[in-house]
């Protein structure tokens, strides 16, 4: 492990245990209210009984990532040095993709596929200058000698359908911008393929995590009653008088429910996808814990709902962490070759962002442009070979990155 890797550790870890003891000195501050110290033992049994069965899906996903991630110790990408390596040149862009960001493919993986194309010969790409912006063309070749994938035959399709020439931005802005069937066929066929699939290892356990879900809920239920009856319905007898008030009440309630639930998500799935990429058990609960105490330390900004807020933030939380090990409880199994592979990517991944690129003439005699902005797009960096191209990986990066209707869907399908 790197020397920045436990470092990072240890400020988790003092950043963690600074939360705790500042939640420790409010909750003194800030006792139950009255109104719930007669329930002060139901409501802590209720709240331990929660978290055991929670505990346990815990070491139930952490014991599943363990067996689907064996290799995960030979993954440290602050200890591999730049080097100038192709040796996996001829393995498919999808693959070196889902194993260098260890997450099953999408629709960016797409335009790494139109790169792959160029670089294959299959597609032609050229840039015009009308004197103020560069247009981007990509035209079908009548004759290649590479041998093509089904999907790669179903991208070309897809692309060509109206003409031969098209215009490369457009068409990237729609495949983000609309729900397409054929894209969104072609993006399952890339999870179906050969290489994705021999990667993918699906939750064996689902039944297990429905189980305590539909546990969890029960015991949430209960105590969520309890604390409406109570707290809830105290704070409405005292400032609202006309049922209007009431229900408008309960609305905003429950919309902010769902905005939290929504920001909930967001977050942990980023912290999943980071635990899936890193495959550090110790960084991702205490990164968990850290976002968890954010969210009671953020509650405390409102001490007329103190109580109700922080069970809310903790029923929501449960309940996300659960989703998310039901639905989206896939993992990326890298074999010792996958890693590899993988750790050459990151070793020409650092060698680019290092070097000068044509100006190194033995670089430029073995890699093509057509490579170099493939290797760009797969690495996520603008390699700098020459104006037009350098514009044109930004503009498609861009895309990317600022797509709105892409926030839109992830919002929809999460909430």
């Amino acid at each position: 492990m790197s020397d920045s890797k436990k470092i990072l550790r240890i400020l988790y870890l003092l950043l963690a245990i600074i939360q705790i003891i500042i939640l420790l000195i409010l909750f003194i501050h800030y006792p139950l209210p009255e109104i719930l110290r007669d329930l002060t033992s139901l409501i802590r049994n209720q709240i331990i009984l929660i978290f055991i069965f929670f505990t346990l899906a815990i070491i139930c996903y952490i014991f599943e990532h363990k067996k689907n991630n064996k290799n995960e110790g030979l993954i440290d990408d602050n200890l591999i040095l730049p080097a100038f390596d192709i040796s996996f040149k001829d393995n498919d862009i999808l693959y070196l993709s889902t194993i260098l960001n260890q997450k099953l493919p999408g629709k960016k993986e797409i335009i790494l596929l139109i790169m792959q194309l160029i670089n294959k010969k299959v597609i032609d790409l050229s840039s015009y200058y009308n004197g103020t912006t560069y247009q981007y063309i990509i035209t079908k070749r009548t004759h290649y000698t590479a041998i093509l994938t089904d999907i790669e035959k179903k991208l070309i399709d897809y692309l060509f359908y109206t003409c031969d020439r098209v215009d490369l931005i457009k068409k990237v802005k729609k495949i983000y911008s609309t729900k397409n069937v054929q894209v969104d066929s072609i993006v399952n066929d890339i999870h179906n393929s050969r290489e994705i699939a021999n990667l993918i290892r699906h939750s064996s356990i689902k039944a297990i995590y429905k189980i305590l879900t539909a546990i969890i809920s029960v015991l949430a239920l209960f105590l969520g009653i309890i604390l409406v009856l109570t707290v809830i319905s105290s704070i409405i007898d005292q400032k609202f008088k006309s049922s209007i008030e009431i229900v408008i009440t309960f609305f905003l309630i429950a919309f902010v429910c769902i905005f939290i639930a929504f920001i909930f998500t967001l977050v942990l799935k980023k912290l999943n996808s980071m635990y899936q990429d890193t495959n550090d058990t110790y960084s991702w609960i205490l990164l968990n814990i850290i976002f968890f105490n954010m969210c009671l330390l953020f509650s405390y900004i409102f001490p007329y709902l103190l109580v109700v807020i922080q069970y809310f933030l903790m029923i929501i939380y449960i309940f996300t962490t659960l989703t998310i090990m039901i639905k989206y409880n896939t993992h990326i199994s890298l074999s010792e070759n996958d890693i590899i592979i993988r750790n050459r990517l990151v070793s020409l991944k650092k060698y680019f962002l290092n070097m000068q690129y044509l100006t190194d003439k033995e670089f430029a005699h073995i890699i093509t442009y057509e490579e170099c902005i493939m290797y760009g797009f797969l690495f996520n960096i603008t390699i700098k070979i020459n104006k037009e191209f350098d514009i044109l990986q930004k503009e498609l990066l861009d895309i990317i990155k600022s797509e709105g209707s892409l926030y839109l869907e992830l919002f929809n399908n999460n909430i």
